[in-house]
């Protein structure tokens, strides 16, 4: 029931800002009152966004098999240009509720969220090309595979410009949202066939999850030979045979 309970916390929750119970703690953190000057954000690394969304997950929680475990959602100038349209807030109210999700709109360019697709899509697109080769199929059938297996679950669900300030000390962990994303993260990673990726080296370290059961991204724009195979091969089990396109035979030898 912990999944069950991270979802009921955050369909109490409605529109930008902290949750109620997570006020007194993030609170205490720096926040920008006003949309930020992007010149100047890097000054204030650990500063939160409350005027954004908060975003806990991304994809179906309850159907993924394919978790990537972050810290927090990294804000730019695209986030607020997105989450002032109507689209992004039907799109983070669905997600946030699970509520008719068949997808994760993080890796789907079709979606118009470019301040997620663009940064997603970098780090999968060298596992989707070689699952691709692999399987011989279009890449547009991996994405799409891709898309409908994947979540994205942050830690800490409010924007920042870095985690790396967030998490020097444990004051995050009195925050109620992570206290019930640390106990859905231990439920999710016990069901059959769940693969965790970890996009930070101090990831697992952080969820409280085992090292030896997540699969580390590694490199900071995409995946090492290592993480690409294992997605590749997750992904591969999950492809429907008429997707694959025929074997072109051979060409004729004329002597």
């Amino acid at each position: 029931m912990s999944v069950d309970n991270w979802i009921n916390f955050w369909k109490s929750h409605s529109g930008t800002g902290y949750h109620e119970e997570d006020l007194d703690i993030a609170n205490s953190w720096p926040k920008f009152d006003t949309t930020p000057d992007f010149s100047l954000t890097s000054k204030y690394p650990r500063n939160f966004h409350p005027l954004l969304f908060p975003m806990p997950y991304v994809g179906n929680l309850k159907e993924a098999t394919l978790i990537l475990a972050m810290l927090n959602p990294t804000v730019g100038p695209y986030d607020y240009q997105d989450q002032s349209t109507e689209k992004f807030r039907l799109l983070a109210e669905a997600h946030r509720k699970q509520q008719d999700v068949t997808g994760c709109f993080a890796v789907d360019d079709t979606c118009g969220i470019r301040s997620w697709f663009e940064y997603y899509r970098s780090i999968f697109r060298s596992a989707v090309v070689k699952t691709a080769e692999e399987s011989k199929c279009m890449e547009d059938v991996v994405w799409a595979e891709l898309i409908r297996r994947l979540a994205i679950v942050e830690l800490v669900p409010y924007y920042s410009k870095t985690a790396d300030e967030l998490i020097k000390s444990d004051r995050y962990l009195g925050l109620r949202s992570v206290m019930l994303a640390l106990d859905a993260m231990k439920e999710i990673q016990k069901r059959p066939g769940v693969k965790i990726l970890c996009r930070w080296r101090r990831g697992p370290e952080r969820w409280r999850l085992d090292r030896g059961s997540c699969v580390l991204l590694s490199t900071r724009q995409g995946m090492d030979a290592a993480a690409k195979d294992a997605v590749c091969k997750h992904l591969t089990g999950f492809l429907h045979p008429h997707a694959k396109t025929e074997e072109r035979p051979a060409p004729l030898e004329i002597e």
